[in-house]
């Protein structure tokens, strides 16, 4: 059973630092730049991976009136099959993406992703989903067994639904490095009158030290925190090929006091954000492919 959706496109800005900045004179010392670079990709892949399960969980019980405008052709090739009870109390959806699934933006998915959810329908209050992924792999990428993640709906309205979010990656790269990391969220769908206005919200948990934990591929242990929520808004997130966040403000420490600033702005769909360290601050800007600077 194939079925084509598209909901927001939850995913960082991921290359778009790494490559883009090739042109310019770079401006921070390695180990920065390996810290950055590597957050950035093992962010948006993880963060893509959550959003593709709210996708999933959107086709298996659709809140009303909101289905046409959910679609998402990143899994428009991958095999989905639902198992429910009655008035869907609890149950499961698999994304299957078999020996590999390519999306129109060129991206490869294989393996699946097994989500299953109880104490009611995903989107009302108190419901409990989980995550788990069998030999996942995004463009080489695979994610490690044991991966997934805890959700739960917490919302106290309609509209921003609300969940926890609390999760575990470990990434091994065909290079034969690794990476892991432990996140701590909060999630927020705000629905507009219109779809295309949807916006998603990204904060650190309340009772959370940090957003995020882990050690990257350069064995550099980091957190990361989230000082000003990262938003997302639908119109921009599919009108570019580099989804990216329209504001928020996310800080990476490393090697216990180094740190880096991302500052995404104050809502304007546009190609740029700015990085910044104690010692320096440059506007980075990509064009819509996200391999160049304009």
């Amino acid at each position: 059973m194939k079925i084509a959706i598209r909901i927001i496109y939850i995913i960082s800005f991921c290359a778009a630092f790494v490559t883009c900045s090739k042109k310019t004179e770079d401006p921070f010392p390695t180990d920065m730049r390996q810290t950055v670079s590597t957050d950035a990709e093992f962010e948006a892949i993880t963060n893509e991976a959550d959003d593709l399960v709210m996708s999933a969980l959107t086709v298996a019980d659709t809140p009303s009136g909101r289905v046409a405008a959910l679609s998402d052709d990143r899994i428009a090739c991958a095999t989905l099959t639902f198992d429910s009870t009655a008035n869907r109390v609890t149950g499961s959806v698999n994304v299957d993406f078999g020996t590999g699934c390519t999306d129109p933006r060129g991206n490869t998915r294989t393996g699946k992703i097994t989500i299953t959810w109880i104490n009611g329908r995903w989107f009302k209050v108190g419901s409990h989903i989980t995550t788990n992924f069998q030999n996942y792999s995004l463009n080489g990428i695979t994610f490690a067994t044991g991966n997934g993640a805890t959700i739960h709906n917490v919302s106290s309205a309609v509209s921003p639904l609300t969940w926890t979010v609390e999760s575990f990656y470990n990434l091994p790269w065909p290079d034969q490095t690794g990476s892991n990391r432990t996140m701590h969220l909060t999630r927020q769908w705000v629905k507009a009158a219109d779809p295309m206005n949807d916006r998603i919200i990204i904060a650190q948990a309340k009772s959370a030290s940090a957003a995020a934990s882990g050690t990257n591929r350069y064995s550099k242990n980091f957190n990361v925190v989230i000082t000003t929520p990262i938003e997302y808004l639908r119109s921009c997130l599919l009108s570019n090929k580099i989804h990216r966040p329209v504001k928020g403000v996310r800080t990476i420490t490393y090697d216990t006091n180094k740190t880096v600033t991302f500052d995404f702005g104050s809502g304007v769909c546009d190609d740029s954000f700015t990085v910044s360290t104690t010692a320096t601050t440059q506007k980075v800007t990509f064009k819509n492919n996200g391999l160049d600077v304009d």
